[in-house]
Parts: C-alpha cells; structure tokens; sequence
C-alpha cells in the first residue's frame, strides 16, 4: 500500500503504533516487546520472550493484527484505519 502526498497532508494522515524491541541479558532469548498504540494509552509491555529479532517483529505484528506474511511493510490497515508502524530496536 503505498500512501499518497495528500493522504500525509490531509485529514486522511495515518496513526502511528510505535514498537520498541529491547535485547536483554538473557542467553535463549533476548528480545521482549513493548508496543505504544495510537492514542493516549500507555505502553504496553508483552509478556512472550523471543530468540531472534525478525521473531520478536513478528510477534509485535501479530498482536496488534499486522500481521501479512512479511515484516518488511511498514504500513498496515487495521479494522479499516490506516496505520504507519515504526520499530526501535535497542541493543
């Protein structure tokens, strides 16, 4: 999907869902997942471990329904809305 100028300059300006991996200390698996939704909710932590970082997208993608097959897309249409999600990693 690819977004149009005036879809950004628009009313029509996608939500952004903010997704922050964290590599921890643990040797199995490292990465936790914390996803900040679009408004003024907090963030919030999940509780499943993963032992790769394409994982640990995938799952972030999956529990807020992005899930396409592919965690290259940065853009997603969830229940009709538009979204622009935005991965940090910190290491």
């Amino acid at each position: 999907m690819k977004w149009k100028l005036s879809d950004i300059l628009g009313n029509n300006k996608p939500a952004t869902i903010r997704v922050v991996v964290k590599k921890g200390k643990n040797q199995t698996q490292p990465y936790s997942v914390s996803i900040d939704d679009y408004g003024n909710g907090p963030l919030v932590a999940m509780r499943e471990r993963y032992s790769d970082l394409k994982g640990a997208k995938r799952g972030a993608l999956r529990k807020i329904g992005a899930w396409n097959g592919s965690t290259i897309n940065q853009e997603a249409v969830i229940d009709g809305k538009k979204f622009l999600i935005v991965f940090t990693v910190i290491q």
